[in-house]
């Protein structure tokens, strides 16, 4: 009896109706916008990747951990090496307020054949103030330095003194409102001109890859939305500058692609963020040898891998100044003034742009800059 009954149960002319009625249910679902799982076929191309970068540029907290691991296995003329490097920086950051805020920890490793080097630094951001803190460093640092006796103290970086020191025009930090706006256009500007086309839909994740046409639509349409918030005294520069862009930025994009064949990445996606991307690239040695280097080196491959994981989006993060700190530039001066020969406090013999190999005043400045 039982088989009879689930055999009555198979008839097509029992399961088309029913078929009929979770399809209608479902394109409806999907259709109204009701529920956007990441394999609906009403989005676009990419489009639920840009979805989720908006979304998350709109956090106004989240933590960061930038990875950026590199494995180089070389053919030397005197033998083979191998060497990897991995920067690991964790940030917790905050934008809730007009006040940006960021504390992290960065920790460096190189291993080669025979050694290793290691450091751990602690930092802080609040506007215009950024602090620092070395935990660990390596045994042995280039040009001799001795950085012991600056371990565990927290120094502080004023940026809008070096602003003043580099000769920038002082600029006040953006506002919330401002930050806000310009995310606004940069979504605006993502709609408009999609470059995210999805390749490949994995188990847990998106194979994404940039479209070039898309890309050298979107930086234009971005840069002239933001034309009506630039200040009136400054719109004539935005405006040359913006021209000059348009006309280049079409050609580095493909002289970018011709070198590097393109952008495919992989994205993760959490409760409609995203939560991880990585991006890996391998990359034959021997079709970017030089002639120097290939007097030292015949062949072999790089390893070059860069991850993002993204979390704790809107926490709410506690960031404060250190009870103590001493400014950069104390720890600076001696190490400046051991590498040239002049003594602490005594800059007037310091000429930048007359430092061998440098080239300041010509080759990044201009000569007009350092006029007096």
């Amino acid at each position: 009896m039982t088989k009879l009954k689930f055999k009555n149960m198979l008839n097509y002319k029992n399961i088309l109706p029913a078929i009929g009625f979770v399809l209608l249910v479902a394109v409806f679902v999907l259709a109204s916008d009701a529920w956007n799982p990441s394999w609906d076929p009403f989005l676009e191309r990419g489009n639920v990747v840009e979805r989720a970068l908006t979304k998350t540029l709109k956090a106004k907290a989240l933590s960061v951990d930038l990875l950026v691991k590199l494995s180089a296995d070389l053919e030397g003329v005197e033998g083979n090496q191998a060497m990897s490097v991995a920067v690991d920086l964790k940030e917790d950051i905050s934008l809730k307020e007009d006040l940006s805020r960021a504390k992290g920890m960065l920790d460096v490793l190189v291993l080669t054949e025979g050694a290793s080097l290691s450091a751990n630094l602690e930092n802080i951001l609040l506007n215009n103030g950024f602090y620092l803190k070395l935990n660990t460093l390596p045994s042995i640092l280039p040009l001799g330095l001795d950085l012991s006796s600056f371990k565990g103290k927290w120094f502080k970086l004023d940026l809008l003194m070096l602003k003043q020191a580099l000769s920038q025009p002082e600029t006040e930090s953006l506002s919330k409102e401002q930050r806000d706006k310009i995310l606004e256009e940069a979504s605006r500007a993502l709609k408009e001109n999609p470059v995210f086309i999805i390749k490949e839909i994995k188990e847990d994740s998106f194979l994404v890859e940039v479209d070039k046409e898309g890309l050298k639509k979107l930086a234009p349409t971005f840069l002239e939305n933001m034309k009506k918030y630039i200040a009136q005294e400054n719109l004539g520069t935005y405006e040359n500058s913006l021209n000059q862009a348009l006309v280049d930025f079409p050609q580095k994009v493909d002289d970018f692609w011709q070198e590097t064949g393109g952008v495919e990445f992989e994205v993760w996606l959490d409760k409609g963020y995203l939560s991880k991307i990585k991006w890996q690239k391998i990359i034959d040695v021997s079709e970017h040898l030089t002639p120097e280097i290939e007097s030292k080196i015949k062949g072999g491959d790089i390893d070059l891998t860069i991850e993002i994981a993204l979390s704790n989006f809107n926490k709410s993060f506690s960031i404060q100044a250190p009870a103590e700190s001493t400014p950069l530039e104390e720890m600076l001066i001696p190490l400046i003034s051991g590498a040239s020969g002049i003594m602490p406090g005594d800059f007037s013999q310091f000429d930048v742009a007359g430092i061998e190999g440098l080239d300041v005043a010509d080759d990044i400045l201009g000569e007009s800059e350092l006029q007096p």
